[in-house]
């Protein structure tokens, strides 16, 4: 039997007008229940993948490691794949770069055999040698399995071994932080070690002529010229021809400290020179200019070597 377009009357068999409202009949087969009820059909489509245990066939949700029907141990053999190709890759990078991105990148896994043995390569992979951003890529992914092992852990025995594991590999990142920082100080430590003649030969020439126009500036007083400042000028003139070789090392303290020493009895010559017509002074300044070019220059070149 059809039924009307317009107002959904059933209509007779034959008829071309609606006996309803007037409308006209198509008579097409598509006006006819068998049509319309085969037309309007659902369709079930399925979307994603359904986990059941492989001993009981129970639906299991996400996170799960034990069955809740049977008590099986949910087992990730796609997991463990994972893992030993992540290994792989990690040995085979060529640079820190790709390794701080595999780690970075890498997803933690959801079973409890997967977290632990995550664990295990991760300690493994960090030693006193690791560079600092790998390290830091670590910590990242150890917080990502903390988390990970409170929704995917539930026995007790399984969080004790989660948290023994877990310490395990952040005492060890911790400790090569402390093994780089060591290892900094102790390089620092060598290079002043080996530094050490010349540090104690420049910073003793530092104190003997800033002591000596001190005593210059609080002592000589008239226009004339002492013994005194004439051993002053020697001190610079010392200065000039001993400490630039002291600066040839692998410390940068001797220059430091030469500069400090030349700083210093600038400092204290041009207040005197300017504030008192003094020839002595002034012959004082212009020795102390002439060899601080002397030693600046020397130092400057022996840098560039």
């Amino acid at each position: 039997m059809a039924i009307c377009s317009k107002c959904g009357s059933q209509l007779p068999d034959g008829a071309k007008f609606c006996l309803n409202c007037g409308a006209q009949s198509s008579g097409s087969p598509e006006n006819s229940l068998s049509y319309q009820a085969g037309n309007s059909k659902r369709e079930t489509v399925f979307e994603g993948e359904i986990h059941k245990c492989p001993s009981c066939g129970e639906v299991l949700g996400a996170f799960v490691t034990t069955c809740p029907s049977c008590g099986y141990e949910i087992r990730g053999g796609k997991s463990s794949a994972s893992l030993h190709e992540f290994s792989m890759s990690l040995a085979n990078a060529a640079s820190d770069e790709q390794r701080t991105s595999l780690i970075r990148n890498f997803p933690v896994p959801n079973t409890k055999e997967d977290i632990f043995e995550f664990l295990i390569l991760a300690s493994s992979n960090i030693t006193g040698n690791t560079e600092q951003n790998i390290c830091d890529a670590w910590a990242v992914k150890f917080r990502q399995v903390e988390q990970k092992a409170k929704l995917a852990l539930t026995a007790d025995a399984d969080k004790a071994k989660f948290n023994e594991l877990y310490e395990q590999a952040k005492k060890k990142l911790t400790r090569d932080k402390y093994v780089k920082t060591a290892k900094k100080a102790g390089s620092f430590l060598v290079k002043i070690s080996n530094s050490l003649p010349q540090v104690i030969i420049t910073l003793a020439w530092s104190i003997s002529i800033a002591v000596l126009v001190i005593i210059c500036c609080q002592n000589v007083d008239s226009s004339g010229f002492s013994p005194l400042q004439l051993v002053t000028m020697l001190d610079l003139i010392l200065g000039a021809i001993i400490i630039p070789p002291m600066t040839r090392c692998d410390s940068a303290i001797p220059k430091f400290i030469a500069t400090i020493g030349l700083l210093v009895c600038f400092g204290l010559l041009i207040p005197r020179c300017a504030d008192k017509d003094s020839v002595g002074y002034i012959m004082i300044l212009v020795v102390a200019v002439i060899c601080a070019i002397i030693m600046l220059t020397r130092m400057f070149k022996s840098k560039k070597k």
